[in-house]
């Protein structure tokens, strides 16, 4: 079952703290985008709900850089939350259990998260790459949808992860 978005930024985000390397809104647009393409690609699932866009930076998921904007450019320090709608209580997410998903998220952070925000558009730009796909589309057909379905990402990913 495919996870709320906020639970993988969760985790990115608490990594980055702790190495001492945190991430903007920009980069964990970016690694997030990363974790659920390479998760598709290994298990032919979506890891995280919601969907990509292909913004002229890089995939971007709305909802996340929604809550995420009032940061700017300045790296994010607080964890996401969850808030109950009817009590209005405030409670943290869930972490990430499955060690499957652990796994790969350990895999994509070592190799990803020495690479500045500049760096990881241009990862996600690569030519073919989904991103790259989408975005031209959308630049020459107005009508085009700019969002980055998983179908799009299973067979486009592999140019990517040529050009890295």
């Amino acid at each position: 079952m495919a996870l709320d978005p906020r639970i993988i930024c969760n985790y990115i985000i608490a990594a980055s703290l702790r190495n001492e390397r945190p991430v903007t809104n920009l980069a964990l647009q970016k690694l997030l985008y990363l974790t659920h393409a390479h998760y598709v690609m290994r298990y032919d699932k979506p890891l995280v709900t919601g969907y990509f866009e292909a913004w002229q930076f890089g995939p971007v998921m709305p909802a996340i850089y929604k809550e995420l904007k009032p940061f700017g450019r300045r790296p994010i320090n607080r964890l996401f939350e969850d808030i109950d709608l009817f009590s209005g209580e405030v409670r943290p997410l869930p972490p990430v259990d499955d060690a499957a998903t652990l796994d790969l998220l350990r895999d994509v952070l070592y190799h990803y998260e020495k690479f500045s925000a500049g760096q990881l558009v241009d990862v996600t730009h690569a030519s073919h790459g989904p991103w790259d796909h989408v975005w031209h589309k959308s630049r020459t057909d107005p009508f085009a949808d700019r969002r980055i379905s998983d179908t799009i990402t299973r067979s486009r990913f592999g140019n990517l992860k040529r050009s890295v």
